[in-house]
C-alpha cells in the first residue's frame, strides 16, 4: 500500500480530476470529496492494537456497460470492426471538447483541491502508477513548468530505483540503458523545453476498458481517472493507449496502428488539423510512457 501522503493526494487528484472535466462537459461520473469524518475512511483491524484506514471519496453510480477495446494483434492491424470505429470517434469528440476549453493553469502535475476552498483546484506534485516517487518525503516530483524537467525528473528517479535494485530486477542493464536512451531524446527535443502556458488533462491508464456505453453502443461515460494530469497540448492530445496498445517491440514504433489513423481521418474530416497534428507528431510521448516499467517483451505500437 502507498504511504498515506500519496494515497490522499491520489484521491484528491481524482475527485478534482473529475469536477473539472463535468465543468467542460465530458462524460465522467461525477465525484465528491469525503467530509472530516468519512476522511478517515474504513478502519481495518489487523490486531487489538493497531487500525489501519481506507481513505475514499463518493462516486456516482452510472448506467451502461463496460465496451473493452483489447490490445492491438496482427488481426487488427488490416481491419477494425464498426463499433470500434464508432467509439474511436466519439472519443475524439470529446477530444475535441477538451481541445476549445483548456484549464488556465501554467504547471505541469496532478490536479489537487485547494487547501483554501474545495472549489478551487490547484496543480501539485506529479503522481504515477509506475513507482515514480522519492522514497522520503516529499515523496513525488513537481509540479513542474515544462516537459523537459518532469521527464528528466522521472527517468533520474527510474534510473535511482533501477541501480538500487528496487525496479525492473529482471534485463536490469537493459532497462538502465533504455532509460539513458530517452534522457537523451528528452535532453534533445525543444519541443519539451517549452514552458506551460495552459494546461489539458490526460488519462493516465488509457486502456481498453475505459468506456461505459449503452444498449445502442453510443459512449456515455470514460472512467478510471486515477492519477490523470495537466500536461501539454501536444502531449495531452498525442495518442491515447489503446489506440497503439500492441505486442510490438520499441524498435517498430513509427508507423500508425489503424486506431490511430482512424482518429487523424476523423479529425481531418471536420477540419481539425490542429488535433490531427497531436497525433501524428506525438510519438516521442508513446516511448516516454514507458518510463519506469521497461519490458523487452511487449512494445506499444505496432508496425504493419
Amino acid at each position: 500500500m502507498p504511504v498515506p501522503e500519496i494515497q490522499r493526494l491520489s484521491i484528491q487528484s481524482e475527485v478534482s480530476t473529475l469536477q473539472t472535466l463535468r465543468l467542460i462537459g465530458i462524460p465522467v461520473p461525477q465525484a465528491w470529496p469525503a467530509g472530516p469524518e468519512e476522511e478517515k475512511g474504513d478502519a481495518l483491524t489487523s490486531n487489538a492494537n493497531e487500525k489501519m484506514y481506507l481513505p475514499g471519496f463518493f462516486y456516482e453510480h452510472l448506467p451502461g456497460s463496460c465496451m473493452p477495446i483489447r490490445h492491438t494483434t496482427i488481426k487488427d492491424y488490416h481491419s477494425v470492426d464498426e463499433k470500434t470505429i464508432r467509439l474511436i470517434e466519439e472519443y475524439g469528440r470529446f477530444q475535441i471538447k477538451m481541445f476549445d476549453q483548456p484549464i488556465r493553469v501554467n504547471q505541469i502535475g496532478s490536479l489537487l483541491l485547494s487547501d483554501q476552498s474545495r472549489d478551487k483546484h490547484i496543480v501539485g506534485p506529479m503522481l504515477s502508477f509506475w513507482g515514480l516517487n522519492y522514497l522520503d518525503p516529499p515523496y513525488l516530483p513537481g509540479p513542474f513548468r515544462a516537459n523537459r524537467d518532469r521527464y528528466l525528473a522521472q527517468i533520474d528517479i527510474a534510473l535511482s530505483h533501477i541501480s538500487n535494485g528496487f525496479m525492473s530486477s529482471v534485463h536490469t542493464l537493459d532497462a538502465y540503458l533504455w532509460h539513458l536512451l530517452l534522457r537523451e531524446l528528452v535532453e534533445a527535443c525543444p519541443e519539451l523545453e517549452q514552458d506551460q502556458e495552459e494546461g489539458f488533462i490526460r488519462h493516465a491508464d488509457a486502456k481498453g476498458d475505459i468506456f461505459l456505453v449503452d444498449d445502442e453502443g453510443s459512449l456515455t461515460a470514460i472512467l478510471y481517472w486515477e492519477n490523470a494530469y495537466v500536461t501539454t497540448k501536444a502531449e495531452a492530445f498525442s495518442s491515447p493507449l489503446f489506440l497503439y496498445n500492441t505486442y510490438v517491440s520499441y524498435e517498430d514504433r513509427h508507423e500508425f496502428t489503424p486506431r490511430e489513423q482512424i482518429l487523424i481521418n476523423y479529425y481531418e474530416r471536420l477540419e481539425r488539423h490542429d488535433l490531427a497534428k497531436c497525433v501524428r507528431k506525438g510519438k516521442k510521448y508513446q516511448q516516454l510512457d514507458t518510463i519506469g516499467r521497461f519490458n523487452p517483451n511487449f512494445g506499444r505500437t505496432c508496425s504493419p
